[in-house]
């Protein structure tokens, strides 16, 4: 159980870090992870809650997520999903977020 709860935060900390190629701010500054679940085998499934339904980079940050996720010791497979089990927010976002979205130009 230790091992699973040790490579779930190892997740957490890797997608966290992936960066949306738009903005340049990581995932979970961004608050769009909606879930990570890892198994006894090593099987991990993250969902991400993005921002906008039609964001153009999603197919980029899934594969960041599944290559980085996919080298850690002790996982087996990588799947990553949409979340529509919630609905992204500007709450959702990390305080130290917003002040780089707002050079960007974006209103939140």
């Amino acid at each position: 159980m230790s091992d699973r709860l040790d490579l779930t935060a190892q997740v957490m900390e890797v997608v966290a870090d992936v960066r949306d190629p738009h903005l340049w701010l990581g995932l979970g500054q961004m608050g769009m992870i909606d879930r990570v679940d890892v198994d006894e085998d090593g099987r991990v499934e993250v969902a991400l809650c993005y921002p906008c339904l039609g964001c153009p980079a999603t197919e980029m940050i899934e594969s960041s997520v599944r290559n980085r996720v996919g080298k850690l010791d002790g996982v087996t497979e990588v799947k990553v999903i949409r979340s529509w089990r919630r609905t992204w927010s500007k709450d959702d976002l990390d305080p130290a977020a917003v002040e780089p979205l707002r050079e960007f130009g974006i209103q939140v």
